[in-house]
């Protein structure tokens, strides 16, 4: 039985807060996403995820609302 490689997605506005949390991101990945989407960049490595992962689940749901 072969297995799945799965390869980590490229950082990006378009992704899901979980599949940002299914990956390890350098701080500086995550601050430039950060940047991106117009959330603060402030605060430890966590804070910023978590920042993250709700920015991109409301951009998920506009557009799965569009």
């Amino acid at each position: 039985m072969d297995e799945e490689t799965e390869t980590r997605p490229p950082l990006s506005a378009a992704l899901t807060g979980s599949e940002l949390r299914c990956w390890s991101w350098r701080k500086g990945e995550l601050v430039s996403l950060a940047q991106q989407v117009g959330v603060s960049t402030e605060g430890s490595k966590p804070e910023l995820t978590a920042r993250l992962v709700a920015a991109l689940d409301a951009a998920a749901q506009v557009r799965a609302e569009v």
